[in-house]
């Protein structure tokens, strides 16, 4: 009786033990596969939450572009040895680096060197990545998921960092502590790459990309207001020092924030205004041309041509010295004699609109120039006349309260509506140009066939016919 006993409790003991097992590698796949378990959420919903598109401003600038997340092959590839992966997994590892929107600026042979040493993390909501004041160790490149960037001294409230973006290279440059904290806002996927490493292979390439930055802040008389002077805070740590300190985080933060980008000759730069999100451009180099596009409807009325922009809020302008009000009186009059043969009239002269579309210069854009931050841009684009090289700066960031003292941008963006003439000026000057020539062609004309026979003795000057004796 009593081995039978044991019996039974052994193989209760033994279910009791299987199922227990069963039950922690349920928990453990929820755990991994957590961000893609949503019970009453759709699959937008969900992304959203991965992403935070609405709080990632970062993310909203860039084009959108399909999701980053790593699938379970390739986690288990980044997290292999590298001695221990085979050629082929070698070869996909850096296809799979070659697609990364966080190393589309890192030369491909920097980027083949990071595989053997780059390693792979994954971070659930709220976790601190980096913290203010810490030694930098490390930088982390975002593959998937948003970070928030907080620090004491902040004003203008969060900075977020999502997919493409990375983080901690700052203080590994300058060789100062953390200057912020970086806490996760949703499930994170990320590349870490430590100091001595990014040293050995990052250091020269990606440090010559932040002085380029730095010295195109300092070379524009905008930013003087910025000082560049951190050595004084951490030898004398005085309030007035501190100041320093911030304003030099004020020159990082820029820099963070900023593109160094290079247009070939005749791209477009620059087409529409995105709000917030738009890209203000400082050009560098180069000659950058404003050119407008004047979509005119050309009608007949009474043998005249009649030009009227394509939009029909705007005023008609005639080429000849008549207003439109006298035309509008003639059109009412012909109507009280014969309503439908106005309407007759009126269905010939619509069938014989002619659209016609005229692209205008109007003015040149050099070094020093701004654009982007919100001027009147319709139907207009600015394109590259020859190499051009700009620093780009997202609006939202530029119109902050620490890089906006005293509304300059706005005071900027006044001036720039002032300066640049608007859409229906360039019309009106374009149809006065018209009247112009034709005044210049007829009267040219009515010179030059004149007749022979109305020349007499009298149009030769007194002195001429002296000299020849003619009485």
């Amino acid at each position: 009786m009593l081995t039978a006993k044991r019996l039974r409790e052994a193989e209760e003991n033994k279910k009791k033990n299987e199922l227990r097992m069963r039950f922690k590698r349920v928990i453990r796949l929820i755990i991994i596969n957590s961000q893609w378990i949503e019970m009453e959420e759709s699959e937008e919903d969900m992304y959203e939450k991965i992403f935070n598109i609405k709080n990632d401003k970062r993310f909203l600038v860039r084009t959108t572009q399909k999701s980053e997340l790593f699938t379970a092959t390739d986690k288990s590839l980044l997290r292999t040895p590298h001695d221990a992966r085979t050629p082929a997994e070698q070869q996909k590892l850096l296809n799979l680096f070659a697609h990364l929107k966080c190393f589309r600026d890192i030369p491909p042979t920097l980027r083949d060197r990071l595989m053997p040493v780059i390693t792979f993390l994954s971070i659930n909501a709220g976790r601190t990545i980096m913290r203010q004041g810490d030694t930098p160790h490390s930088m982390v490149f975002i593959v998937a998921g948003n970070i928030e960037m907080t620090s004491t001294k902040q004003v203008d409230g969060e900075v977020m960092f999502g997919p493409g973006d990375y983080i901690g290279d700052v203080e590994l440059y300058e060789e100062c502590p953390r200057l912020n904290t970086f806490i996760s806002k949703s499930q994170c996927e990320l590349l870490v790459l430590y100091d001595t490493d990014f040293t050995a292979i990052l250091e020269t390439y990606m440090k010559k990309v932040w002085l380029d930055k730095k010295r195109a802040i300092k070379a524009l008389d905008y930013f003087n207001f910025l000082t560049d002077d951190l050595v004084s805070y951490y030898e004398h740590p005085t309030y007035s020092c501190i100041l320093m300190c911030v304003s030099f985080k004020q020159i990082m933060k820029t820099c963070q924030m900023s593109t160094l980008k290079q247009f070939k000759p005749l791209d477009t730069i620059y087409s529409r205004d995105k709000g917030t999100l738009t890209n203000v451009h400082f050009v560098l180099s180069g000659e950058c041309v404003i050119l407008q596009c004047l979509n005119i409807l050309v009608s007949r009325y009474n043998g005249k041509k009649v030009y009227d922009l394509d939009d029909p809020s705007d005023e008609k302008v005639s080429e000849d010295s008549e207003s439109f009000d006298g035309l509008k009186e003639e059109e009412e009059r012909a109507s009280s004699i014969n309503i439908q043969a106005s309407e007759d009239e009126a269905k010939k002269k619509k069938k014989s609109v002619i659209a016609e579309s005229h692209f205008i210069d109007v003015g040149t854009l050099t070094f020093g120039a701004i654009f982007g931050l919100g001027e009147k841009s319709e139907h207009r684009v600015i394109m590259a006349r020859d190499v051009v090289q700009c620093l780009m700066i997202p609006r939202f960031f530029l119109m902050g309260n620490e890089l906006n003292p005293g509304n300059i941008w706005q005071r900027r963006l006044f001036c720039l509506n002032c300066i640049i003439p608007t859409r229906e000026m360039l019309f009106k000057d374009y149809v006065q140009n018209l009247k112009w020539k034709k005044f210049k062609s007829k009267y040219i004309s009515e010179i030059v066939d004149l007749d022979a026979d109305t020349v007499n003795v009298h149009d030769i000057p007194v002195l001429c016919r002296i000299e020849a004796g003619i009485a």
